[in-house]
């Protein structure tokens, strides 16, 4: 009797092992495919973001100092930003913007259309940025804390703070990747590093079109940066994607059986399966 339940599962139990197979590939394909993607963003992070960290400098000025400073400095810009606004607004409601204000204020004097910015410029002559500055590290800065008109304040400080030539982490982001200025706001206010935040945005993206978007990055990177065209994150992705790409076919051309002599080698495109084609 035991013999044959075990004749009876052995089909099931088959189905079962090549399905876990197949999931174990696909996992391990998607793995691999995140590993690329991951090290073509830091290639070109290595390229568009200054290694110098300007914002930490000016915060300690005015009194702030990170919990972390090894993590810290990994942050994106935006991140740095709204977690001075949410200390600042927690030890005196009101000081969010007028600590954002100040950094402005010192950050015009490196970039002079700064105070061109009608925004920044309005914010920077409505506070008084005499008086000093207390923080509260205590309340954590979420998404919702930091009202809608600053979120965009913030967004413009770290843009000039990130001076990248294809737009900084927020220009790849709502320009390349098309997410709207909220959700790619929240995605930077969030992650840990701007490699982090850009797989975080491409995951925002529809899968049919995440190759062409990382394609369109690659493209763009290369032009501004053209020592970027020869690194191993690169020309990986390049050579992964190309393999991915469907081979085109003539919608026109007919499928038939070909055949060598009298045997059968297989259905393929009537215009590849030529006449004397030898046996193989």
């Amino acid at each position: 009797m035991f013999a044959r339940m075990s004749a009876r599962w052995a089909p099931l139990s088959m189905l079962l092992a090549i399905a876990f197979l197949i999931g174990n590939l696909e996992a391990r394909s998607e793995t691999v495919e995140n590993v690329v993607r991951q090290s073509l963003f830091d290639a070109i992070s290595g390229y568009e973001f200054p290694t110098d960290d300007s914002l930490t400098p000016i915060f300690k000025e005015l009194g702030y100092s990170p919990k972390s400073p090894a993590l810290w400095r990994s942050f994106p810009a935006t991140r740095k930003l709204a977690a001075l606004y949410g200390a600042a607004e927690a030890a005196v409601p009101g000081d969010g913007n007028r600590a954002l204000a100040a950094v402005a204020n010192k950050m015009s004097s490196r970039f002079d259309s700064l105070r061109n910015n009608r925004t920044v410029g309005d914010l920077m002559k409505a506070q008084d940025l005499s008086k000093p500055f207390k923080f509260s590290m205590d309340v954590p800065t979420t998404y919702a804390s930091v009202p809608t008109e600053t979120r965009g304040i913030i967004q413009t400080l770290s843009t000039y703070v990130e001076g990248g030539r294809l737009g900084g982490s927020y220009g790849i982001l709502t320009r390349i990747f098309e997410l709207d200025s909220l959700k790619a706001y929240s995605i930077l206010a969030d992650s840990n590093s701007v490699s982090e935040a850009l797989m975080k945005g491409l995951g925002e993206v529809p899968q049919s079109e995440q190759t062409a978007k990382l394609k369109q990055l690659v493209t763009e990177a290369k032009a501004k940066y053209p020592p970027l065209a020869k690194a191993g994150a690169v020309t990986l992705f390049e050579a992964s994607a190309q393999a991915k790409s469907p081979r085109l076919i003539d919608p026109d051309d007919e499928i038939v059986e070909c055949m060598c002599g009298g045997r059968p080698i297989g259905e393929m495109p009537k215009s590849q399966c030529h006449v004397g084609m030898p046996c193989q």
